[in-house]
Parts: C-alpha cells; structure tokens; sequence
C-alpha cells in the first residue's frame, strides 16, 4: 500500500519536500510514495499492476461507500475527484 502522486517534481525527494500534508502529525514521512509525471501515466502503472481505478465522487448517481459492490475483493486505487 502506498500513496500514489502525479507531480511535476523530478525526484520523489523534491516531490516530498514540496507535498503539503496538513495534519498528518508526521505520519506523512512513515508512508510509501510514489510520484508520476501525469495522471495518464499513473493509471496505466495502476492497472499494470492489476488493480482497479476508483473514483471517488460526491455526485448524487454515486454508490455509497457503505454499500458492499463499492469495495471490490481484487486491489483498488481510490482516486478523489
């Protein structure tokens, strides 16, 4: 499990450094990352991976997150919108 990034630095140590992370209280430094150059790029790395994108929208046609069909058994990246 890692946090996914698109960003426009060029190392995951720039990247870091200018994330912001508001609240994280430091935990933010014990998480894996991982940085992409475009949204497209991390999406297809995504499902390379097997996994299943997810976007996670307040829309009023959305499933609930409470509802069981809105986590899958295979692994999932949720993407805010």
């Amino acid at each position: 499990k890692e946090v996914l990034v698109v960003s426009a630095e060029r190392t995951a140590r720039r990247m870091r450094k200018n994330l912001r992370t508001f609240g994280a209280h430091g935990s933010d430094k014990r998480v894996p990352m991982r940085a992409f150059a475009s949204l497209a790029q991390l999406i297809a790395w995504v499902k390379s991976q097997g996994c299943r994108v997810v976007g996670v929208e307040i829309d009023d046609s959305a499933v609930s997150c409470f509802s069981p069909e809105a986590w899958p058994v295979r692994p999932t990246c949720l993407l805010p919108g």
